[in-house]
Formats: structure tokens, sequence, C-alpha cells
């Protein structure tokens, strides 16, 4: 039963809106991210002390979305710019960065998701079940090449 559970510590976020967060499959790390307004990820141990803050820009859109791989060594952030980059655990600089160009023109037999945003309460049709946000829910459509 959880009616026992109490807080053990308050911890300020460096952060002007904590937008989302996510755990390291290890459960070492807490990542939390800015709005999509701002590009900060910050992050915090399981004790709650700060470990890292990394920017990759600023004054434009963004961080989009992060994601730990199952070690919890590498944090994938994608965002606004159109590129995902990965962070190491040691260092929390980027070890690689993967750009999307805006138009794909091969291969000819790829698959094309056109992303839309619609209300929580509206269908959820995704490649992913994990994109669905507390505001709105992430709509795949299959989409011809641009």
């Amino acid at each position: 039963s959880t009616k026992d559970w109490q807080q053990l510590s308050h911890q300020p976020c460096e952060t002007s809106d904590a937008a989302d967060l996510a755990w390291s499959a290890n459960g070492r790390y807490l990542a939390i991210w800015d709005s999509c307004l701002t590009y900060r990820v910050v992050v915090h141990d399981a004790e709650g002390a700060h470990v890292a803050a990394y920017s990759a820009y600023q004054d434009v859109m963004g961080v989009r979305c992060g994601t730990w791989n199952p070690t919890g060594e590498l944090l994938a952030v994608g965002s606004f710019d159109q590129v995902v980059r990965v962070l190491n655990s040691v260092t929390w600089l980027p070890l690689m960065e993967c750009s999307h160009p805006d138009i794909v023109t091969e291969p000819l037999h790829a698959v094309v998701y056109k992303e839309a945003s619609a209300p929580a309460t509206g269908p959820l049709l995704s490649p992913s079940k994990a994109l669905a946000s507390r505001e709105t829910c992430r709509q795949f459509v299959v989409s011809g090449l641009p």
C-alpha cells in the first residue's frame, strides 16, 4: 500500500517549466527537460542531487522528447531543430548528433508517418504507445514521400 508513503526531500529544478521527465532504466538518474521554448536538460540522481545540465543552443525552440537506453548510460534528446543528440552519462556531452533532413527522397519504399496533434480525448494512432502526453496525444497517419 502507498498510503504510508511520505516525501523524503524537496529539490528545486533548474528549469523554467519542467515539461517532461524520464527515469533511467537502472534507476540511477532522472532527466528533466524544459519547455519546447527552451533547450535545457537537467539530470538529477535518485537522491535528488543535481548531476548535470546540458543545453545545445539558446533562443529557439528546444527539447521535444528524451529517452534513456536500457543501461542508463546514454540519453537521447530530440529537439525541434530535427537533431537527436545522444548524451553520455560520464561527461553529459553528446557522443553523436543525428540530423533528419526536411525532405526524404530515398529509399522509395520508406514508410513515412505524418504527425498531428489531437486533443487528449481523441484516438491515439501511434507506432509507439509511449508518445502520449498529459495535454495532447500524438497521432500518426501514413503519408507518401514528400
